[in-house]
């Protein structure tokens, strides 16, 4: 009922004690994360299961910073020192986790992507070590942010990233 709690990690269901990360898709995909470790929830039998995303980095499994959804639906996942990565929506929906790299150049395939945030106009706007980047849509580097442009310092914190409802992207 209404204001009832429930323990995952008590019933066995999500078998970690530290979630670092929590993400709710506009296409209901719920998932937890517990460093390089993915759990996708399934609503019928309310469980969550692991998952493993293909990088296409050999063994590597990078641990996972961050979530956001692009207007096509994609889902954007920012990495601990591997970059920015999408999990398209028909890999989605045909329940394949091979994942692209969102981009080649630009210099973000080493960066840290600690929070991704989309614009109106479609924009990837990525909390990095180096600063803040703007990419568009298909994930091309369009300017990168630094202290030269008035930010605080170059490196950013797990999660800082944020966006309003009017809009404004902090």
């Amino acid at each position: 009922s209404a204001g009832d709690t429930h323990s995952y990690y008590g019933s066995q269901s999500l078998p970690e004690k530290t979630i670092t990360l929590l993400f709710r898709s506009k296409t209901d995909i719920f998932l937890a994360v517990a460093e390089n470790r993915v759990y996708q929830h399934t609503p019928k039998i309310d469980q969550f299961s692991k998952i493993r995303f293909e990088f296409d980095l050999g063994e590597t499994q990078p641990i996972v910073y961050s979530f956001a959804q692009a207007a096509n639906d994609d889902i954007l996942i920012g990495t601990k020192d591997h970059g920015l990565f999408i999990w398209t929506r028909k890999a989605q929906v045909e329940k394949q986790f091979v994942l692209q790299p969102a981009i080649e150049g630009g210099g973000l395939t080493s960066s840290t992507i600690y929070g991704i945030e989309v614009d109106a106009e479609a924009n990837l706007w990525c909390s990095t070590q180096n600063g803040i980047v703007k990419l568009d849509s298909k994930g091309q580097l369009i300017k990168r942010f630094t202290t030269a442009d008035g930010l605080q310092g170059k490196d950013f914190a797990l999660g800082a990233s944020f966006t309003s409802r009017e809009g404004l992207i902090y």
